[in-house]
């Protein structure tokens, strides 16, 4: 997005900075290295101490080892951002005088980080240090959440959202599952008007590993803000994907059902079942948008001699073929309705209905 604003703007410099007033971690990025919000490199890390050590998600606290002391990350891996808190009146920049509350103090204290004894300050954020020395903002610790083994940082969700045309703004968070571990990924979305989902799929499919990508999408007209402006995400969390819970649309990618069909034919399981039953194996590909799924589907039903299948995959076919999509989902998607498919579907729609 900094190449794109500044090239857009005609900004001929753009300087990023990272700090917390009452904090002691402050970085200052003067060179205008793009994405990256501060800089110390290592002939001046002893006058401005901060590390970035290893962070546990799911139990949202930094990483001890058998010492028990704290890890620092290697190059390029995002951990919690911290500030050493020195005591040394001719160093005002590393002190810590806290807060009103004792207790909302002691949170932000770390304590026997890399000895005993010594006290660091907590930022609460995730960030990454590269071998330059240049630190990248990745998420603020809460927003941050672990599916499939892997952390998923909103944040970076959230541009990759908002940069398929039409999303005005994306507020992303994690969702539990029943019997799942971790949290499944979720997208609150606003757009400008009606969104191709199946094209913001392959959207994120370019840009975003699988873990990462959102399971659930929410459609609304505005996202929540607190009085600073920043998105609200606990109501949103706490109402998951129940979709009695709110009168916006809610949607689901499910990759496991295509997935479990694929698996089945592969290894002959279809051809255990006879006639109707067998057509299950296929629903997946029937009901798919990719033609190449349709005519695979066709051949399979041809294999199996079932004539009634096949002439149900063979409407879907042509369809595809006309359309390059099934317009009675338009309205469900979120899609805008062409004059040549609103006919089509007013004339019976080849039998799936209006």
């Amino acid at each position: 997005m900094w190449p794109d604003f500044a090239r857009r703007f005609r900004i001929p410099r753009i300087l990023e900075f990272y700090a917390a007033t009452e904090g002691n971690v402050s970085t200052f990025n003067f060179e205008g290295k793009p994405g990256a919000v501060g800089r110390i490199p290592w002939f001046m890390a002893h006058r401005f101490p901060t590390k970035i050590v290893k962070f546990d998600v799911e139990k949202e606290q930094p990483v001890r080892d058998a010492r028990g002391f704290c890890v620092e990350c290697p190059p390029n891996e995002a951990g919690e951002a911290i500030g050493k808190i020195l005591n040394d009146p001719s160093k005002p920049a590393n002190r810590f005088e806290g807060y009103a509350v004792k207790a909302e103090t002691e949170k932000k204290i770390l304590r026997d980080v890399f000895e005993k004894g010594d006290m660091w300050f907590r930022t609460g954020d995730l960030l990454r240090k590269d071998e330059q020395g240049y630190f990248y903002f990745i998420d603020r610790i809460g927003d941050t959440f672990r599916w499939k083994g892997e952390n998923v940082s909103t944040s970076e969700v959230s541009e990759a959202i908002t940069g398929f045309p039409g999303i005005a703004e994306a507020n992303v968070y994690g969702v539990g599952i029943p019997n799942r571990d971790g949290r499944a990924g979720m997208a609150a979305l606003v757009a400008d008007g009606d969104i191709d989902l199946k094209a913001l799929r392959e959207h994120l499919v370019q840009r975003l590993p699988d873990y990462a990508r959102p399971v659930f999408l929410r459609i609304r007209d505005e996202l929540d803000v607190t009085g600073t402006f920043k998105q609200r995400k606990i109501d949103l969390v706490r109402e998951g994907f129940d979709p009695s819970a709110t009168t916006d649309a809610i949607f689901f990618h499910d990759p496991e059902a295509h997935a479990f069909g694929e698996r089945a034919i592969a290894r002959g399981i279809d051809q255990l079942f006879p006639v109707p039953e067998r057509r299950f194996f296929y629903l997946p590909l029937l009901h798919s948008e990719n033609l190449a799924d349709q005519e695979r589907c066709i051949a399979l039903c041809r294999e199996a001699g079932d004539t009634e299948g096949g002439a149900y995959a063979e409407i879907h076919a042509d369809v595809l073929r006309r359309f390059g999509r099934f317009p009675h989902r338009n309205r469900a998607l979120g899609r805008s309705t062409t004059e040549e498919e609103r006919a089509f579907l007013d004339a019976g729609g080849g039998g799936f209905g209006g």
